[in-house]
C-alpha cells in the first residue's frame, strides 16, 4: 500500500520537474528578408532593379536563383547572394552575403498598381514571400524610349514643386518611340527623386495623371 502511493508520488514529481528538463520551445526557423526595390508605395518606371536581402536565420543556404512574379505572373528570375555589409550591420546574426537583385524593364507594365512578389526557400525548407506593391508611370504605350529632348521648343520648360522639393514637373517634352520612331510631344511629365533607384523616376505630380503625350505626324 505504502509502496503504491510512493510510485505516484514519484510520478507527480517527475511530470513537475519535465518542463525545467526539456526547457522553453524553441522558435520557429524562418526566413528573414525584405523587398526594397521596387519601393512599395512609390513609383515605378523605367528599366531598374528587383532587390532586397534575405537569409535564414537557422544559417541554411538559400536556394536560388529567386522566382520573381508581377500581378501573379512569373517574370524574371534574380540570383543571390551579394555582400549586404549594412544588412550584416543592422540584422543581429545576419551573414555577409545575402543581397539579392536583378533588372526589371518596368515600362512593360501599364500604367497602374502592380505587386511584385520574391519567393525565397532554404535547403532546409524554410520558405517565404516578400511583396512590394508599386505605381507604374509610362510616356503614352512605349515600352522603350530611343530618345527623349527636354528642349523640344521654346515653350517647353521644368518647374519645381514648392510643396515637394523632390518633384519636378516637364512641359513640351519631346519622346521617340523606339519600336516604330513614332514621335510624340508630351505636358505634364512630372520626375521624382527615389533613393532606392538612386535617380529620378516618372511619375504623377499633385495635379496631374501620367503625360499626356501627342503624336507629332
Amino acid at each position: 500500500m505504502h509502496s503504491t502511493g510512493f510510485s505516484w508520488l514519484r510520478l507527480a514529481l517527475a511530470a513537475s520537474l519535465m518542463p525545467l528538463c526539456l526547457g522553453a520551445p524553441m522558435a520557429e526557423a524562418a526566413i528573414v528578408g525584405v523587398l526594397e526595390e521596387p519601393v512599395s508605395g512609390g513609383s515605378c518606371s523605367g528599366i531598374g532593379n528587383v532587390r532586397g536581402w534575405a537569409y535564414s536565420d537557422t544559417g541554411a543556404e538559400l536556394v536560388q536563383p529567386f522566382a520573381v512574379t508581377v500581378d501573379s505572373v512569373a517574370a524574371i528570375e534574380v540570383p543571390c547572394c551579394a555582400s549586404r555589409g549594412d544588412v550584416q550591420a543592422s540584422q543581429p546574426g545576419a551573414p555577409l552575403r545575402t543581397g539579392f537583385s536583378g533588372s526589371y524593364n518596368f515600362q512593360l507594365l501599364t500604367p497602374g498598381a502592380h505587386t511584385f512578389a520574391v519567393t525565397v526557400q532554404s535547403s532546409s525548407g524554410e520558405s517565404t514571400v516578400l511583396t512590394s506593391t508599386c505605381t507604374s508611370h509610362r510616356f503614352d504605350d512605349a515600352t522603350f524610349l530611343g530618345a527623349v529632348d527636354f528642349d523640344n521648343n521654346a515653350e517647353g520648360f521644368c518647374e519645381s514643386d514648392l510643396d515637394d522639393p523632390n518633384l519636378i514637373c516637364c512641359f513640351g517634352v519631346r519622346v521617340t518611340r523606339r519600336s516604330d520612331s513614332q514621335a510624340f510631344v508630351c505636358d505634364d511629365a512630372c520626375f521624382r527623386w527615389q533613393n532606392a533607384a538612386q535617380g529620378l523616376v516618372l511619375t504623377t505630380g499633385a495635379i496631374f495623371d501620367d503625360p499626356a503625350c501627342v503624336p507629332i505626324d
